[in-house]
């Protein structure tokens, strides 16, 4: 098996391990202000990295 097939997991996603080197997710593309794309060069997948502003997640009860 080359890396381009091989999985691993990271913080408990399914990556390739050629996408989990730094080096080879060289050329990246800024879709918004918000999303960004990068290409790994051995096996040409494409990861997404997106930020947020912090706040607050939650649920609001309504009155019975």
């Amino acid at each position: 098996m080359d890396e381009a097939t091989e999985t691993t997991i990271v913080g408990g996603n399914i990556m390739f391990v050629c996408c989990t080197k730094p080096e080879n997710l060289d050329r990246e593309e800024r879709l918004s202000e918000d999303l960004l794309v990068r290409y790994c060069r051995v096996c040409g997948r494409r990861h997404f990295e997106a930020s947020a502003d912090p706040g607050q997640f939650g649920l609001r009860g309504t009155p019975l």
